[in-house]
């Protein structure tokens, strides 16, 4: 089972484990379905952010996380967050963000669609 080359995810967070938490929760289901990878940037979390990246990470093979050294602002951690993934398409998700059921057959599809053209 490879990684999809067209779609990743990626997630900068900052101590905010309890929405990761429900957001992993929610969106690894959809994503498993298409092998999307997702990238957590996680900016130097002093809550139990690791933990939770960690449980899920045993759940979904196609998750990464980083976790910067010191705090670099929210701006700095997207602008990161944005070079992790290598595949052609990149969405940026806030973690309190819900993708909707579908969201990402729908986008997959118009990818698909606009290669064509």
């Amino acid at each position: 089972m490879e990684q999809n080359k067209q779609l990743s995810i990626v997630i900068p967070t900052y101590n905010r484990a309890d929405f990761l938490d429900y957001s992993l929760e929610v969106h690894i289901p959809l994503l498993e379905k298409y092998n999307i990878q997702i990238f957590i940037s996680d900016n130097a979390s002093t809550d139990n952010t690791r933990e939770i990246v960690s449980k899920w990470m045993k759940e979904y093979k196609f998750l990464s996380y980083y976790q910067n050294e010191t705090n670099i602002g929210p701006d700095a951690n997207f602008e990161k967050a944005l070079k992790l993934p290598d595949t052609e398409y990149i969405w940026l998700l806030s973690d309190t963000y819900q993708i909707p059921d579908d969201g990402i057959s729908y986008l997959l599809s118009t990818i698909e669609k606009s290669g064509q053209d």
